[in-house]
């Protein structure tokens, strides 16, 4: 017989959609926490980008005499261009699991925020490839090169961090960076750092409290040591051995942090260091993830009452440079 694929053997799965979707969200994975998505129905396409250097050119400005006319300027762009990706990954469900319906339900569920789980972790992995890296963004600083690594006990991280949002400012027209993105590791270093000590010891002084200083630092409290409205702690641990060989917990993130200026929606004439574009042309796709349900006769003959596809479509682009400082081996 040959493969089914009509309609009644192929649908989308829309409530497994909804259910992973909101698993991907509940999980805050990095790579949309950062960067604003953009919704697309084009796999792939161009965008303008305006010059910053251009914007905030000054000149040309002159008193008018009579029957005189004034200076001429133009306005240009360039054009950035996206290429989004379709990444799958799936999972079957056999006859007899699915003859005990609690059961099944159950199954179907875990393999499905499983599933899921490594769809994002792909999709962090992949960020961090992408903007975690040197020679991308604006400027790169080195530890031990250009500042005292954090894990020493003379670093001055707050010092460090208001000097490279000052060479941000100047080199993006007073342009804010508003996003740090930073490792567990490095955020539990701040914590015992003295500057950092001295700075929540100087909040709860001033609000006559008698609190202990805290045994995790917070997004929150590092925004608010630091002077960025955004602060994200990437701690994604994964298992990196294959299957059936011992777990190998990895840390994703490591000593490496990003300072950008990003914007909160993707809309017309942002300023942004990046945008991550989501194809959502794929009927009942959301946030760019869709799932396939197979249950034709083909399956069913072999012993498995259905089969599901789960996607991810996808692509993450540097929108500015400039609007990047990239910051390595901080421990």
């Amino acid at each position: 017989m040959a493969y089914d694929s009509t309609p009644s053997n192929v649908h989308l799965d829309q409530v497994l959609t909804d259910l992973s979707v909101g698993f991907a969200l509940k999980q805050a994975d990095i790579a949309t926490r950062v960067f604003p998505v953009y919704n697309t129905d084009k796999l792939s396409n161009q965008y303008p980008i305006f010059s910053n250097a251009e914007q905030n050119r000054s000149g040309g400005v002159k008193e008018m005499a009579p029957r005189t006319t004034p200076n001429m300027f133009d306005v240009t762009h360039a054009f950035g261009s996206f290429q989004c990706r379709i990444y799958g990954l799936g999972f079957d469900i056999d006859r007899q699991t699915a003859a005990e319906e609690d059961n099944y339900l159950k199954v179907r569920q875990r393999k499905a925020e499983q599933l899921m789980y490594r769809l994002r972790l792909e999709r962090d992995a992949q960020f961090k490839a992408k903007y975690l890296i040197g020679s991308t963004w604006g400027e790169d600083v080195t530890g031990t090169t250009d500042f005292v690594k954090w894990s020493d006990a003379a670093a001055v991280p707050q010092e460090d961090m208001d000097d490279w949002k000052k060479a941000f400012r100047l080199r993006n027209y007073n342009l804010e960076p508003n996003t740090l993105v930073l490792s567990r590791d490095i955020s539990d270093t701040v914590r015992r750092n003295t500057e950092y000590k001295a700075f929540i010891k100087g909040i709860t002084i001033e609000a006559n409290a008698t609190v202990a200083l805290p045994d995790v630092v917070t997004e929150a409290q590092l925004g608010a040591f630091f002077g960025i409205a955004n602060v994200i702690i990437a701690d994604q641990i994964f298992n990196s051995a294959v299957e059936g060989a011992t777990a190998v917990p990895t840390q994703l993130f490591g000593d490496d942090m990003l300072l950008a200026h990003v914007a909160a929606n993707a809309t017309t004439g942002i300023s942004t260091a990046g945008l991550t574009f989501a194809y959502n042309a794929l009927e009942g796709a959301s946030f760019g993830i869709s799932m396939e349900m197979f249950n034709d006769d083909s399956l069913k003959r072999v012993g498995i009452e259905e089969e599901v596809h789960g996607k991810m479509a996808y692509d993450m682009a540097i929108v500015s440079a400039d609007l990047g400082t990239f910051i390595t081996d901080v421990l």
